[in-house]
């Protein structure tokens, strides 16, 4: 979603994507920057003007007191992917280099243990980014968790497993 902006060439950059968590997440990560200590820069940027309505990045956080002060704007104070914010921006400057033509550049070489992380080939990922909605219908994460939400919501198997088996080994 962050980078349908610039596939669809409205914008240039995530910052300049209007309506995008990225945008929020980056004009707070600017303000906290003025901020002195880390723990004060934590806080402005989960909890910023900005993006307080999304939920957290990072799924486990360094700091736990930052999880500690809810916000009412968002659904979800539980992060989402085993990355910081810093790593998400990589790697979503990283993708809309690789989508958007006439923007290719080399992947940089701090990215290469962050796929290292995810378990994926450079090349699978942007099949993935580029064929989503091919690979993926009504859920998408690890197979165990589709495979949890599938048998909670009493079906008897997860639609896409078989992409995610292959996305997210």
């Amino acid at each position: 979603m962050d980078l349908n902006p610039i596939r669809a060439k409205i914008a240039a950059s995530p910052e300049s994507s209007d309506f995008t968590s990225a945008q929020d997440r980056l004009a707070d990560l600017k303000t906290a920057e003025e901020v002195s200590t880390p723990d004060a820069q934590d806080n402005r940027i989960e909890h910023g003007e900005r993006a307080g309505w999304l939920a957290p990045i990072p799924l486990e956080p360094k700091r736990q007191a930052v999880r500690g002060r809810t916000s009412e704007r968002r659904a979800s104070n539980k992060g989402c992917l085993l990355m910081g914010l810093g790593d998400y921006l990589q790697l979503l400057d990283w993708t809309g280099r690789q989508i958007r033509s006439g923007k290719r550049g080399a992947m940089p070489a701090d990215l290469e243990p962050l796929f290292e992380r995810l378990g994926i080939s450079t090349e699978l990922w942007v099949d993935c980014v580029v064929n989503f909605r091919k690979w993926f219908r009504s859920s998408v994460g690890r197979p165990k968790s589709m495979e949890a939400a599938a048998e909670t919501r009493g079906h008897n198997r997860a639609i896409s497993i078989r992409s995610a088996r292959r996305a997210f080994p």
